[in-house]
C-alpha cells in the first residue's frame, strides 16, 4: 500500500507500529499502560488508530519499550491496526 496518504491512514499506521512494538517487548496493553501511566482502553484506541497519541505519551511509550520515538513514524509497510485480526487482548474462539 505504500505510505499514507490521510490524515487517519496516518494515524491507523502509528497504531499499528505502537502495536507491533509493544508485542515485541512481550508487553500486554495493561502492562503497557502501567508502564506510561495510560489506562489499557487508551492504549487500544491508540492502537486502533481511534484515538491520537500525544507527543508525550508517545514519548513515554518509546522509553518505555526502549525505542527511539521515529519508530512509531516508520512508513515502510503500512497495514492499519483494524487489518491486523490477531488480538492478544482477546481470547480466541474455540471450535464446538
Amino acid at each position: 500500500m505504500g505510505e499514507p496518504r490521510t490524515f487517519d491512514e496516518t494515524r491507523a499506521l502509528i497504531g499499528a507500529n505502537l502495536r507491533r512494538v509493544r508485542k515485541a517487548r512481550g508487553l500486554s496493553q495493561e502492562k503497557a499502560g502501567e508502564l506510561v501511566g495510560l489506562s489499557r482502553s487508551t492504549m487500544g484506541y491508540y492502537e486502533q488508530g481511534r484515538r491520537n497519541p500525544s507527543l508525550q505519551s508517545l514519548h513515554k511509550m518509546a522509553v518505555a519499550y526502549d525505542v527511539d520515538l521515529s519508530e512509531f513514524f516508520r512508513f515502510e509497510r503500512f497495514v492499519p491496526a483494524y487489518l491486523d485480526d490477531e488480538d492478544p487482548e482477546e481470547e480466541p474462539e474455540k471450535d464446538q
